[in-house]
C-alpha cells in the first residue's frame, strides 16, 4: 500500500509540474526534469579526481580480458561516443526544440547535457581502463 501512495504522489507531483511549466511557457517537460539533473550528476562524478585515479581497479580481471573481449569494449566505446555527439549536435542546432520520439520527448539544451555526459562517461572510462591499470 505505501508503494501505491508513493507512486501516486509521485505522479501528482509530476502531472503539477509540468501543468505549472506549460502555463507558464517555460520549455520543460517532464523528461527534462529527469535528465538534465541525472546528466550533471554523472559528469560531476566522473570528473571527479577519485574516480579518475584508478585506484579501485582489479588487476586481476583486466588482466584476464581476451582480445575479442577487448575489441567488443572498443566498439562499444566508440558506438557510445559516437551516439553522444549525435545528440549533443541535434541538441547544439536548436536548443529550445522539442524532440519528440515514442518513448517521450525532451529538449535540446537537455540533448547537449546528456550526451555531454554520455562522451565525458566513455572517455574517463577508458582513460582509468587504458592508462590507469598499471598505475
Amino acid at each position: 500500500m505505501k508503494h501505491y501512495i508513493i507512486i501516486g504522489s509521485f505522479i501528482v507531483v509530476t502531472i503539477f509540474i509540468d501543468s505549472l511549466f506549460s502555463y507558464m511557457g517555460l520549455p520543460i517537460v517532464v523528461t527534462d526534469l529527469i535528465l538534465v539533473p541525472l546528466s550533471i550528476t554523472t559528469i560531476v562524478l566522473v570528473c571527479a579526481p577519485k574516480f579518475l585515479a584508478g585506484n579501485y581497479i582489479d588487476r586481476q580481471q583486466l588482466a584476464s580480458l581476451s582480445g575479442l573481449k577487448l575489441l567488443s569494449l572498443l566498439c562499444g566505446a566508440i558506438f557510445l561516443v559516437l551516439l553522444g555527439g549525435f545528440v549533443t549536435y541535434l541538441g547544439f542546432l536548436n536548443p529550445l526544440q522539442l524532440f519528440s520520439g515514442a518513448k517521450g520527448a525532451a529538449h535540446g539544451y537537455t540533448l547537449v547535457v546528456t550526451g555531454s555526459a554520455i562522451i565525458l562517461l566513455v572517455f574517463s572510462i577508458a582513460y582509468v581502463f587504458f592508462f590507469k591499470k598499471n598505475a
